[in-house]
């Protein structure tokens, strides 16, 4: 299955970056067989800023993976 990963900004750890790298890896193995066209497509947001605090720190999602299946929105956590 195709899977693009768009960086929308970098990974604030090592956690995050094998993360990304295992998730890519696991749904470019999957075999679409009934469930699934063989044209459909993943796309992985990653480090999607979504606010700002009053100290200009922004908060983010992790991973927010949108595919044939739904969207999912994902926490990475060490």
């Amino acid at each position: 299955m195709k899977v693009t990963i768009i960086p929308c900004g970098e990974p604030v750890n090592e956690s995050e970056s094998v993360a990304f790298n295992r998730l890519k890896s696991e749904l470019r193995n999957i075999d679409p067989g009934a469930r699934w066209d063989s044209t459909d497509e993943w796309i992985l947001l990653t480090n999607l800023a979504f606010s700002v605090t009053h100290q200009f720190q922004s908060d983010d999602i992790d991973l927010i993976a949108l595919g044939p299946s739904g969207v999912r929105v994902i926490e990475i956590k060490h």
